[in-house]
């Protein structure tokens, strides 16, 4: 039976969801912005991206471990292959050091992976 009650619920809900993306988007713009920058002060990081359907990081894993014997190579986390995530393993885990990025780029709606692009363009 729907009462004021269930109606409250859902429009608190509702509103709750609306103010976290209104709340959050600044910061996340901050980070990506951030992630840009620092990125162009990088120009010798080497960038491989993986993306696709399946085994984007299987295959991250396997190309990391591979480059990890003979370069300093750093890649995105677990399932951090939105454009947000990619910009923190920018921010937290790059520096002069690396010489291969290693980035799994995942696409949950129609251009994600040219946005992420934009963060960190492949070699």
């Amino acid at each position: 039976m729907f009462n004021i009650c269930n109606a409250l619920l859902i429009t608190f809900s509702f509103t709750a969801l609306i103010l976290t993306g209104i709340i959050t988007y600044p910061f996340k713009f901050n980070e990506i912005r951030k992630a840009k920058l620092k990125m162009q002060t990088f120009s010798d990081i080497k960038v491989i991206a993986i993306t696709g359907s399946y085994g984007k990081s299987s295959m991250k894993e396997i190309l990391t471990s591979i480059l990890s014997t003979k370069y300093n190579v750093v890649s995105t986390f677990e399932n951090e292959n939105t454009q947000i995530g990619i910009a923190r393993v920018v921010n937290n885990k790059l520096n002069s050091q690396v010489e291969i990025f290693v980035v799994e780029a995942g696409a949950y709606k129609r251009g994600e992976v040219k946005k992420a692009m934009q963060i960190t363009p492949p070699d």
